[in-house]
Order: C-alpha cells, then structure tokens, then sequence
C-alpha cells in the first residue's frame, strides 16, 4: 500500500473550541474514588448492601445550590429503576439523580468478584481512561462521577436509551449500505480520536458501542484499554484482552502477543462485516475454534455483501498490523477516511460522509440490509406465560398424578404442577414424549404413588426412561447456554452412553444428547460437579446443512441410536429401546423436510 501524506488532524482544535454539547465532569468527581468516610455524617450508606431497583414512582427532586455541583458522592443520591445489562463482576443500573432528577448509566462493580477475579486493574483503566476523555468527543460515553461504598464502586455514566449496536443489528437482521456507513464513520471518528489521546480500546465491538437518544454512538466499556504515558501506540507486549469473535491475530501470536493501535482498526473491519452480515465474520462454536479461524483469516462474505464495504473489510481484516488501511506509516487516518465505502453514495437520497459535520448532520434512521429479521422476540411477559405454560405441559398426566393435598397453589382437574426450575436464558423446557405404551393398561387413580416414582417427579422408573431421562437429576441442573449459540433452544434432550476419546484409547462416557431449534444434534461430556461447557462437545451434526448424505436408525434391541453421516457412524445407547426409537423418528422426520 503506497504511503500518502498525512493531512492535519482535525483533533488539534483545542477542546473548548469544539461545540460538542454539555460540560465536562467536575473535577471533583474525577479525582479519584470517594471514601466512605468523606460523606458526610447524615449521609452514611447501609453497610453491605447493592442499590435495589425500583418500579417508576415519581422521585423527590431537591434542586443544587447554583454555587454548587450537584452531589453524586453515595448511592443514596439516586433512585435506581430497572437493570440495563450485567458482566461477571459488574452491573449496569438505570437511575434518577435525585438533586437533578436527571437519568443515568450507574456501573456497579462488585469489589469482592474484582479481588476474586483478578480485574482489579480493569476497575482501575476504566476510570482513568474516562477522566481523560470524558467530554472530550460527542462519540465517547461521559462519565459524570466516580465513587465507591463498603462493597462495590460505582461509576455514573450517560444513559443510553436505544441499547447498543449489536442489539440494532439483531433487531434489523443487518443494516444497510447507508446505515452501516454512517455508524462505521462515527466509530472510525471516535476510534482516531481516542488514538490521539494516546489510548486503545482494545476491546472494540458493537456490544460496546452504545446509542445514545439521536442514536448516534457511544463508545463504552474502556476496562481494557492501554494508556499510554507518552502517547506512543506502537506495538507492544501485552496480555489477552478483548472479546473471542472480534480480538485482533497479533494478540493470537504465541512468540509475541502483542497489540497495537492497528487493533482497534482490525475490530473496525470485523464491527463493519457484523453490521452488513448479521453475524460475526469469525464466529464459530467456541472461543478456540473462532481463534483458529482468525489466526487462518478464515471467513467467507455472504451473497449480496455490499462492495464498497467488502473492499474496507479485506484492507482492514489484515494479518499484519501495518498493512491495515488507516494505520501509519504505510498508510493514514486520512485514507481510511478518503475509502470508497464513506464517499460513494448508493442511491438518490444517499450522500456521502462529511466528516467535519458528522456529528450535527442529522442521524440516519436504522434500515435493514441483506439479511431480514428473523422476528420480534417476546416480550417478558409473554416469554414468562410460554415458559410457565410449557413446564405445565411436561407433568400433564393421567389421574394418578392428581395433587393429594389440595392447596389455593395446586391445580385441579387431575393435573399436577412441578414449580418450573431456573431456566438459562434463550433456553427453554425440553419436548417430552408420549410415556404410556397404548397397549400399557393405565393404573387407578387412587394407586399410591411410590418413592421411587417420587422421586421421578412422579413417574416410575419405566416412565422416566421411556420420557427421553428428563427427569434425571445430572440432565435437570445442568445450565446449557454455554454451549447454545445465540437464539438457539433445546428441542429434545436425553443421556446417552458413547465412545469417546480419553488419550489413545475410546471407551464408553455418559454423554447428553441435544436436539436443537437448529437442526443441530450436540453430543456433550456430562460431569457431575461442572456445568457444561463447549470444549465438553463431542459432536455437532448439521442435520440439514452438513453436504453429507445422513441417516437414521434404531436399534431396539440393544437401545442404540445410529446416525449415518458420509461414511461414519455415530452410535448413542439409551437407557431403554423406546427412547432410542423415539429420537430415530425426530431426527428422520427432521432430516426429511
């Protein structure tokens, strides 16, 4: 790529000569976070105790002295209302201030999971990084004060109202040319900025890129950027940071593992392909197999993949760091800027990028490009009654099952209820089949059910094993979403017995058998203290999509399942014939459409 001469910066305009809106934080917030014992006396938190959220009620409103910044030093200056989103150490809270009666993003990290954790530093990086920027560029999440109590710290950030990108890319199916270029320029903008400041992101994806209410961005979550103390951005030894779908191959390298600014440019190309493709270029069934496929740059454009934005993608999605469009001195900040994607238009009403109006040009709305939605998820109520409904449906029997005790909890009619266990999210209750035989005479309603069949959540041995093993404890408290891609739920579900690889040899393992919403058939290692994870799965089978000629077949009379792929064989022994029988049919059935 041939060197071009770099034109001035537009980030040399001094600070305050910007019309960026708002004002920047009080100085007094940014200094470092607050002690308990600053506060004062009347003003002293509950010891122990995490803000609790709160239906919209109308909050007090006790307006600042005007000699006075309002005062955001304690969790008791706020109302908080609902939840926005969690991470393993921290949560993000929406909140009324109640000097102001303004709203918030209050971040609440967790002191105990960040000393668990080892994430201190990250706790530390967030909040100077945003001491440095915040208020500097309209594309930057402003963080308006810092301040912590016996258990957690807290920082209060803009509130962005419309969620992030990645949510408006699911909720579109993908965008637009127009769209996905006026988001790209708006990261790109903020990216060079945060670049000439002297910091990485290091963690750029678009679950980290906020909307704010004109929905236009809000570059968040800096808890893994660098800082650097001399501005330099060159490369430079560090540990692993960012997110599996979207880390840059440098950081992948064995012998270096390095990053640079170039890695914020490489997340730029894998935000973009996201935007345009529905879905992550690198994606795969694990965060190792998603590695592998970025260290081997492989992905494939899906058809209908606008050019404009192909041609940015290849010269950003580069192996080596200083080939990447953008980065000096093989390139510029100003040739990214001068790319194709940003100057063609792709239509009548399209215009280009101007990038010294960008940020007052008024917004774009959201428009859905290649890839249509694929619908509307429901909403928590509805999601609730269709989960409450399908556990009902699980346990719906024959008189015998009908509640012995009565109670104002317990439903009539002979039907019997099992309280729904702790579902994962996007997962919902397993299919059951049919569990009494037609020629199986039905037992009495007022037989007396046995421990044994108590302890089946009310079938006996026969009947649980004939119900695909739903009931068995190891398979009922398992949490399963670690290994379900995104949208994806269990279809039907059962233990099996299978040969597996330990070592050299193959032996028999108890295994679970996952029939998926996509036509996925998941072989997973079953370990009775650990919950699943993907490197337990054995075997995935593409029932619909593998190219390969596939078949099904039962066994009855040693209860194994086989499935044909190609030229090999995956056999599955079940607890019982029926069952095997059972799972032959799904999949036949599944296999013919």
């Amino acid at each position: 790529m041939a060197a071009t001469t770099s034109t001035p910066s537009p980030y040399t305009t001094p600070i305050s000569a910007q019309p960026l809106g708002g004002s920047n934080p009080p100085a007094w917030a940014l200094v470092g976070f607050r002690d308990d014992g600053e506060r004062e006396p009347d003003r002293q938190a509950s010891p122990a105790t995490a803000p609790t959220a709160v239906t919209d009620v109308p909050v007090p409103v006790s307006p600042a002295s005007p000699s006075q910044p309002p005062k955001m030093s304690s969790p008791q200056d706020f109302t908080f209302l609902k939840e926005l989103g969690c991470g393993s150490w921290s949560t993000v809270m929406e909140a009324v201030h109640r000097g102001t009666g303004k709203r918030f993003a209050v971040k609440i990290l967790s002191k105990a999971q960040l000393i668990k954790q080892k994430k201190v530093k990250y706790a530390s990086v967030e909040k100077d990084a945003l001491a440095k920027l915040s208020g500097t560029h309209p594309g930057i999440v402003k963080m308006y004060a810092a301040f912590q109590d016996e258990t957690s710290l807290y920082f209060v950030l803009d509130l962005a109202p419309h969620g992030d990108l990645a949510d408006l890319v699911k909720k579109q199916g993908s965008l637009s040319l127009r769209c996905a270029r006026w988001y790209t320029a708006q990261i790109v903008d903020t990216v060079l900025w945060i670049h000439s400041k002297g910091i990485v992101h290091r963690d750029l994806k678009p679950e980290n890129v906020l909307l704010d209410p004109d929905m236009r961005i809000k570059l968040t979550d800096f808890g893994s950027a660098y800082l650097s103390p001399d501005g330099d951005l060159s490369p430079r030894a560090s540990t692993f940071v960012g997110s599996a779908a979207y880390v840059s191959p440098e950081l992948l390298n064995r012998a270096s593992k390095t990053t640079s600014n170039s890695s914020d440019f490489w997340a730029i190309g894998c935000s973009l392909f996201f935007m345009v493709a529905g879905h992550p270029a690198f994606a795969a069934i694990n965060d190792y197999q998603s590695f592998r496929k970025i260290e081997a740059l492989d992905y494939t454009f899906p058809e209908g993949f606008y050019d404009s934005a192909k041609d940015l993608v290849q010269r950003l999605v580069v192996l080596d760091p200083s080939e990447r469009l953008g980065v000096e001195p093989k390139s510029s900040p100003a040739e990214l800027r001068a790319h194709a994607f940003f100057t063609a238009t792709s239509g009548d009403t399209d215009t280009p990028i101007r990038w010294d109006t960008l940020w007052t040009d008024p917004p774009v709305p959201p428009e859905t490009g290649i890839v249509q939605p694929s619908g509307s998820e429901p909403e928590d109520e509805e999601l609730w009654d269709n989960v409450v409904n399908e556990f009902s449906l699980v346990n719906l029997r024959s008189p015998l099952h009908a509640p012995q005790h009565g109670g104002p909890l317990e439903p009539a009619d002979g039907v019997s209820f099992t309280a729904p266990e702790d579902v994962p999210p996007d997962v919902r209750p397993c299919e059951v089949a049919e569990t009494v035989a037609p020629d199986k005479p039905e037992p009495s309603a007022s037989a007396d059910t046995s421990p044994e069949a108590a302890a089946n959540g009310g079938l006996t041995d026969t009947e649980a094993a004939t119900d695909g093993d739903l009931d068995d404890p190891v398979l009922k408290e398992k949490n399963w979403s670690n290994i379900l891609s995104h949208g994806e739920t269990i279809s039907s579900l059962a233990a099996v017995t299978t040969s597996v690889r330990k070592g050299l040899l193959k032996q028999p393992r108890p295994c679970a058998l996952l029939l998926t919403s996509r036509s996925r058939l998941l072989c997973v290692l079953l370990d009775d203290k650990k919950p699943p994870k993907p490197s337990d799965i054995k075997h995935v089978l593409e029932l619909r999509a593998s190219g390969k000629k596939l078949a099904c077949t039962a066994d009855s009379a040693q209860r194994r399942l086989v499935v044909h792929m190609g030229d090999k064989d995956y056999v599955y022994e079940f607890a019982d014939e029926t069952t095997a029988s059972i799972w032959a049919e799904k999949i036949s059935s599944m296999l013919a459409v």
